[in-house]
């Protein structure tokens, strides 16, 4: 797949001077990370884009310095694309006192008697700055493409504020809500999308047994030509202390989609899930 970028929300300038600001004042400040239990990472795989706006703030153990997981895995999906086939992914953070930043990346394709059936690209960053134990600001930049779902591409940049709802040993659960912009291309003919959208993302998780999470992830992503909804719903269990597996079920739905293409994308995922 080509990856085209001749347009963009921002300027690249103006995007890479964000990002250089962000980490510059990562290394500089000097205050405590921000809460999260004693909550080990659920599932780093399941949903590119769901994952990649939470990064998972909570399943992380409150400490400086990079963590990080790879996850593969068997799919099934229905929808755009029916078939069974691979996902990889990966995913990155680095906390350094109140700022965290996560980095993921997500790879996802099919091929069915030679030809592919499906093919979905997604990156992103997100800078995160606590403002105490359970409330923090955000910024999240994605970029994804999906050719069976006629995107050539789509970026997203969103701030926003984080509150967290619950933080027991046993239940875990914070709120987003953000403002920012969309820009979506089609391959198609259909006219390209520039609008201001508002992000409301829930993450949860549930302690079921010491080696046993129950995960789930939503994202709603709405403008005035498209509202996207995201459900993720997983359930991990921790094999030895690095090793993972995990069964993911995914519900993406836009509610404006061209021609010929449908509405509701379902994907089913066995991963086995690495910690480094």
């Amino acid at each position: 797949m080509i990856i085209h970028t001749n347009k963009t929300i921002l300027s690249t300038s103006s995007l890479f001077l964000a990002l250089l600001t962000l980490t510059t004042a990562a290394l500089a400040e000097d205050q405590q990370p921000p809460s999260g239990g004693d909550f080990l990472s659920a599932d780093e795989q399941g949903s590119a884009s769901t994952k990649k706006l939470f990064g998972n703030e909570a399943d992380l153990k409150s400490k400086e310095g990079w963590s990080g997981q790879a996850s593969a895995g068997l799919v099934t999906s229905t929808g755009n694309a029916e078939n069974n086939n691979i996902t990889a992914g990966i995913n990155a953070t680095y906390m350094k006192r109140r700022w965290r930043h996560t980095f993921a990346g997500n790879v996802y394709f099919a091929e069915s008697e030679g030809e592919r059936t499906a093919e979905h690209y997604a990156l992103s960053h997100k800078a995160r700055y606590s403002l105490s134990q359970k409330s923090y600001l955000f910024n999240f930049i994605s970029y994804d493409a999906d050719e069976f779902a006629d995107i050539d591409f789509r970026i997203a940049d969103v701030l926003g504020y984080g509150h967290t709802l619950i933080d027991t040993d046993k239940h875990y659960l914070e709120a987003e809500l953000g403002l920012g912009f969309r820009q979506t291309q089609f391959i198609s003919d259909d006219p390209d999308s520039d609008e201001t959208v508002g992000n409301l993302g829930l993450h949860y998780i549930g302690k079921l047994t010491d080696t046993t999470k129950l995960t789930e992830d939503l994202l709603i992503l709405g403008g005035d030509e498209n509202v996207f909804t995201e459900s993720v719903t997983a359930l991990n269990v921790k094999m030895t202390e690095k090793l993972s597996l995990s069964l993911n079920y995914t519900i993406r739905n836009n509610s404006d989609v061209p021609d010929g293409i449908e509405k509701t994308d379902t994907i089913t995922s066995v991963n086995l899930v690495a910690d480094f």
